[in-house]
């Protein structure tokens, strides 16, 4: 299979604006954007040299691999600077097949085009989530780079054993006490859409801790792709075991 011309839609998906009109107010009151689901277009080629047979096979295999929009299905970008980048999509709309055959004989020349219409879930194109972990030695230097063009809620695993523990980004910073059960942990995800915080148990520890909300996500990379930002890891008396995970997915708009 190959590519007949660039794909369509690589370029990220659209936003559009909220607005609030008043009365007596000339224009309207801008009251924020909604990023909108992606739409990808692939014109492709479809052909096994065997022989027409092997081609209708073949183009059988690759229809049955869109589904019909309800699983979702996987591209993939690959560039010499940025490296692999996803999408998360389903099947939205495939055109007739050109079969290029003589007197529209399906598959008399091998080889089978057609047009397929791909929308996504999200907004933003996704790549392998980036991890680093800190212990009682390092995690007064601990920092974290963005390795994509949107905002990063991180995800934050503490354990071993510590007097209480504070953490997070800049001034956006939660304290946490000491485990009352010995290496219970904290498990924590800072996603304002589905914040949690439970200990390695999963048991919810949200009842307990319910001033415990992150509001300052990791920045974006913006223009100095190289910079790491700090991050704030302040334990009280860390025990020898103390251990601090933190990870993110990275997502940006473009796919490189």
């Amino acid at each position: 299979m190959r590519l007949a011309e660039i794909p369509t839609g690589l370029q990220g998906a659209g936003f559009e604006h909220d607005w609030q009109q008043i009365v007596g107010m000339d224009g309207a009151l801008h009251r924020g954007t909604t990023d909108q689901t992606g739409s990808v277009q692939l014109k492709v080629w479809v052909s096994d040299p065997r022989s027409s047979a092997w081609a209708r096979r073949q183009h059988a295999l690759w229809r049955e691999s869109l589904g019909r929009g309800k699983d979702t299905c996987r591209l993939i970008v690959v560039s010499k600077e940025s490296g692999y980048w996803w999408l998360d999509c389903r099947a939205d709309n495939v055109s007739e097949a050109n079969y290029l055959g003589q007197n529209c004989k399906p598959g008399a020349v091998g080889e089978t085009g057609e047009l397929v219409q791909f929308v996504s879930d999200r907004s933003f194109w996704e790549r392998f989530d980036e991890e680093r972990i800190y212990d009682r030695d390092t995690y007064r230097t601990a920092a974290l780079r963005n390795l994509g063009d949107q905002p990063a809620w991180l995800r934050w695993t503490v354990t071993g054993g510590h007097d209480g523990v504070t953490i997070g980004v800049g001034e956006g910073t939660v304290d946490l006490p000491a485990q009352k059960t010995l290496d219970a942990g904290y498990v924590i995800d800072t996603d304002p859409l589905w914040p949690s915080i439970t200990d390695t148990t999963g048991t919810n520890l949200q009842a307990e801790l319910p001033a415990a909300y992150w509001d300052e996500p990791l920045p974006a990379r913006g223009m100095h792709r190289g910079n790491s930002v700090p991050l704030v890891i302040r334990p009280t008396n860390p025990r020898e075991n103390f251990r601090v995970e933190v990870a993110y997915t990275p997502r940006t708009e473009q796919a490189w």
